[in-house]
């Protein structure tokens, strides 16, 4: 069917063509999960930290699967809605759905990591207060 057809809606289209373009997004996201883990930072080895590795071997393919599983959602979603299945709706409101989760447990991982990251950041500004107080209080000296 050509774009400019009139029996497709522009919305439809739209919607078709952002589930086609999130999909390779997703792909993307998941390679830079895996350099993250792999190159930026030291995986734990089994004589190590035996703890840490099993955690890592139990979760790294479950990520995998739900990164490469809201990829195929999106592609499937997109395609359906280009060709005006009822297939395709049905897959977008599940993945929108599943967007909609993944988007309230991202934001609240953010928040509890900014909150961590400002309180470290207030607690060494107070550090460095105390001892440059301290280094200027008259008394001391």
């Amino acid at each position: 069917m050509p774009i400019d057809s009139r029996s497709r809606p522009i919305g439809v289209t739209v919607l078709s063509l952002i589930a086609f373009a999130v999909s390779p997004v997703f792909l993307v996201l998941l390679g830079l999960f895996l350099h993250h883990i792999f190159v930026e930072s030291i995986p734990p080895s089994f004589s190590d930290d035996t703890g840490a590795f099993l955690w890592l071997s139990f979760w790294l393919p479950i990520a995998s699967a739900c990164f490469l599983t809201l990829s195929w959602i999106s592609f499937k979603a997109g395609l359906d809605l280009w060709r005006l299945k009822n297939r395709g709706r049905k897959l977008a409101y599940i993945s929108m759905i599943l967007f909609f989760l993944l988007g309230i447990v991202y934001l609240l991982i953010r928040e509890n990591l900014v909150d961590r990251a400002r309180s470290r950041h207030l607690h060494s500004q107070r550090i460095f207060f105390r001892i440059s107080a301290s280094s200027l209080n008259p008394a001391k000296i």
